[in-house]
């Protein structure tokens, strides 16, 4: 199978898939005529759209068309493109989707694009998608769909606090300040998140907390993704 370069969702990178792009296929198409470049992707048509024409319109260098697949037919079409030499040159996918495809992902070199350059051009939640071990990146954020926490204004107030607390570190005091107890019973849960299987995007929320707590989830080692969240 043929490699693809993959675009992850998380901030808008403009100059940096710009470069990619123009990458993939060189400076100019055919005859010196502006690159073509194959975009295929899950997300709206009407969106993409709308992000492309922003983004790449003062640019004549560049011409990107955007194949709109249904999420649940994506990877299929996508396999089956790439087995027979036809694949997309750039794909629009979520994160979750990096272990299953990483071993068809064209990476990208630190030496092309730095840590520092990526740090500095993106969201701090799309480092995620850099692999510091091995020097380089699985692809650009382009679009972020963040875990928000909401919180009660009145259980706030009641307990003597004004502001609800901005960082994590912040948040073991708060949660002592606002739990209510009767013995070893809480009758007042400071976060109220119910059981796992019935919390929508469960998975998302303990991810967060366990990698900004500075711990860890699965590690690669030897071409081969290994659990390691139960790691000491």
């Amino acid at each position: 199978m043929s490699t693809f370069q993959i675009v992850l969702m998380t901030s808008f990178g403009v100059a940096a898939v710009m470069a990619v792009a123009v990458f993939a296929l060189g400076s100019f198409g055919p005859g010196g005529g502006p690159a073509k470049v194959h975009l295929w992707g899950s997300m709206e048509e009407r969106l993409v759209s709308d992000w492309i024409e922003k983004t790449f319109e003062e640019n004549e260098e560049l011409v990107v068309e955007y194949r709109y697949i249904p999420i649940e037919r994506f990877d299929r079409e996508l396999l089956e493109a790439m087995a027979m030499g036809q694949g997309p040159d750039l794909v629009l996918i979520s994160q979750d989707q990096i272990v299953e495809h990483n071993r068809r992902i064209l990476t990208i070199s630190f030496s092309s694009f730095s840590e520092r350059q990526f740090r500095d051009t993106f969201v701090q939640a799309g480092e995620v998608f850099l692999n510091r071990e091995e020097k380089y990146s699985y692809g650009f954020p382009v679009l972020i769909d963040p875990v928000v926490m909401y919180w009660n204004r009145d259980l706030v107030r009641e307990s003597g606090y004004i502001r609800p607390p901005e960082r994590w570190g912040d948040f073991p005091e708060f949660v002592s300040g606002t739990v209510r107890k009767q013995g070893t019973e809480i009758n007042r849960s400071s976060v109220a998140l119910g059981e796992y299987e019935n919390i929508e995007h469960s998975k998302e929320i303990l991810s967060t907390l366990i990698l900004q707590a500075g711990g860890g989830i699965i590690k690669k080692d030897t071409g081969r993704f290994t659990a390691i969240i139960n790691e000491r």
